[in-house]
């Protein structure tokens, strides 16, 4: 993947729901990303903690990110199962997610996320299945 390709996959990453969550993509390629949301009063729970759901749109697009790096060419593909563990509360700064394709095959791709803290503490961890979707037939 050219660091043009890289780009504009970002850009189209960074887009809708992930723009208004305020991910990043910090780092992407060859099946790995790392991306980032600075946490704000939006992002957190009655209790004052990091959204559950924050964490789990963070953990699938670099999750999906890795997953697109992980093929040569890069595909598109839709999150197909996920399983998140919240292993304890984070409050304040930012929220940092590294995500690595353990298995990319011909239709699935298997990831794990982890979420650490400001402080660089684990504070939730994700297996994510990705279907890769077929690119659309010429007319």
């Amino acid at each position: 993947m050219t660091e043009n390709e890289l780009q504009d996959l970002i850009r189209v990453r960074h887009k809708g729901f992930t723009s208004y969550c305020g991910v990043a993509i910090d780092e992407a390629g060859q099946g790995f990303c790392r991306a980032h949301v600075e946490l704000e009063a939006r992002h957190l729970n009655p209790r004052g903690f990091a959204h559950g759901g924050l964490q789990s749109t963070l953990m699938d697009v670099a999750a999906g990110t890795a997953a697109i790096t992980a093929c040569d060419p890069p595909r598109m593909m839709v999150t197909q199962s996920a399983e998140i563990h919240y292993l304890r509360p984070a409050s304040g700064g930012r929220l940092t997610a590294e995500a690595r394709a353990r298995r990319a095959g011909r239709s699935v791709a298997f990831v794990q996320v982890d979420v650490t803290d400001a402080e660089g503490r684990l504070v939730s961890t994700g297996s994510f299945e990705l279907f890769y979707l077929r690119e659309p037939e010429e007319t």
